[in-house]
């Protein structure tokens, strides 16, 4: 089988670690896999590494360079690739990707076997509304869904709260459409910091998120006075960079919480950090999934979250962490207190979350998942 995926990059998140954990396991069970990377030429040293560590493991990596969202140039190559190739099926992953895909289709006027992956919808609308369906109106994003979902033999949703979004917004069919959640194994995630060194304070909380409105930073900033008067030593890291950075450092500024965060900005060795900390908190609107819980599991940690698709799909409350009434503050402070005030607590619902990771979301799971979507598609193609 011969499987081509597509995608417009600008950096590594996560969903360009959902292709590194997914491709190299498919080309080690026989999958012949090739990887299409378009990029804006200033983004180019961004992707580099993702490049490398593909064709590490046997995957061939083609990149192509793109100034516009609809690059003509681009399309009239990837039509070439594919035909060319003769893939068998040809996944497009996020929102460029996939209008590209359905473009694609039309142009060939012949069968393209089309899978798309939705990893989450537009930021804006999470920030405002989560995954709830009945805000959803005429748009750029909606209509694009739409267009390319008509296309699309199959749609690969992270999450059910996006699925049902998608479905229950009358972007997607029904019947094409499916659940594969994550898998990872983060054994080989790198380490640079030894054990200790990235302990700032004690206690210590870790965020991993960009800095972007759907993550919701400033909540937790609102809980920092009240946090610091009864644990004097407390520390947040904040890893991510985004353009609401200034803001938030002002908000903590005029609170007079700046002593207490460290703004450390995009760090490959994330688990460092998480690894150092007591656990992580997450106050984000919505997720497409929350990797980074994930992350906080593989590392024994607690995760504190409000109760909004797709968090709380993976979280159970009280048992690997804490899913608070969006967005109840008082009771996002209470949960993160509890957790600072008894140590035995976090660490006991950090290897519940431990036991959580290894059970559901391993690698083999999702790539046997998606091998199945695969073959059954090529039978019926």
């Amino acid at each position: 089988m011969k499987v081509l995926f597509i995608q417009k990059m600008a950096g590594v998140a996560g969903s360009e670690t959902y292709y590194i954990n997914l491709l190299p396991e498919l080309a080690r069970r026989g999958v012949s896999v090739e990887f299409v990377c378009v990029e804006h030429p200033e983004e180019a040293a961004k992707n580099d590494a993702f490049r490398e560590e593909l064709k590490r493991h046997g995957v061939v990596c083609h990149t192509f360079q793109a100034h516009h969202q609809i690059p003509l140039a681009v399309l009239w190559k990837l039509r070439g690739l594919i035909a060319q190739r003769g893939f068998d099926v040809v996944q497009t992953n996020l929102i460029h990707a996939d209008l590209w895909g359905a473009l694609i289709k039309i142009m060939r006027l012949g069968r393209l076997t089309l899978v798309s992956a939705k990893h989450g919808y537009a930021e804006d609308y999470q920030t405002a509304h989560g995954f709830d369906p009945t805000h959803l109106k005429p748009d750029r994003f909606s209509l694009i869904t739409w267009f390319a979902g008509l296309f699309a033999d199959r749609i690969i949703c992270i999450s059910d709260g996006l699925k049902k979004l998608l479905i229950d917004g009358g972007l997607v069919k029904a019947p094409k459409t499916i659940t594969i959640p994550y898998g990872f194994d983060f054994a080989g995630a790198p380490h640079l910091v030894d054990p200790g060194g990235a302990r700032y304070g004690d206690p210590q909380i870790v965020v991993v998120a960009r800095l972007v409105p759907v993550k919701q930073h400033h909540l937790l900033i609102d809980c920092l006075p009240r946090l610091s008067e009864r644990f004097p030593a407390l520390k947040v890291l904040m890893i991510g960079d985004g353009a609401l950075k200034d803001g938030l450092k002002e908000q903590a500024r005029r609170l007079g919480v700046s002593e207490r965060v460290e703004w450390l900005g995009f760090q490959r060795n994330v688990h460092d950090y998480i690894r150092d900390s007591d656990f992580l908190v997450l106050p984000s609107a919505a997720e497409g999934f929350g990797l980074v819980v994930l992350e906080a599991w593989f590392n024994h940690k607690p995760v504190v979250a409000f109760d909004v698709p797709a968090l709380n799909e993976i979280i159970e409350n009280g048992l690997n962490g804490f899913l608070v009434p969006p967005f109840d503050q008082t009771a996002f402070e209470g949960s993160m207190e509890r957790l600072l005030a008894d140590p035995q607590l976090a660490k006991t619902m950090g290897e519940a979350g431990f036991d959580t990771y290894g059970a559901s979301y391993s690698i083999d799971t999702m790539v046997d998942k998606t091998l199945k979507l695969y073959r059954d598609l090529v039978v019926q193609c």
